[in-house]
């Protein structure tokens, strides 16, 4: 069971991740400023992994 909880808060920390970084290439797109944040290429390793 604790096994399970670690994991669905690894998925739930990625979701908020990418949420995150979408929301801020559309902040980005409307106001035509350059990120502050770059989630990079660091979800595609992480969903390899799981």
């Amino acid at each position: 069971m604790l096994e399970t909880a670690k994991r669905l808060n690894e998925v739930n920390r990625q979701v908020r991740n990418i949420i995150a970084a979408n929301v801020a290439k559309r902040l980005d797109v409307l106001t035509g400023s350059s990120r502050l944040y770059r989630a990079g290429s660091n979800y595609a390793l992480a969903a390899r992994r799981g």
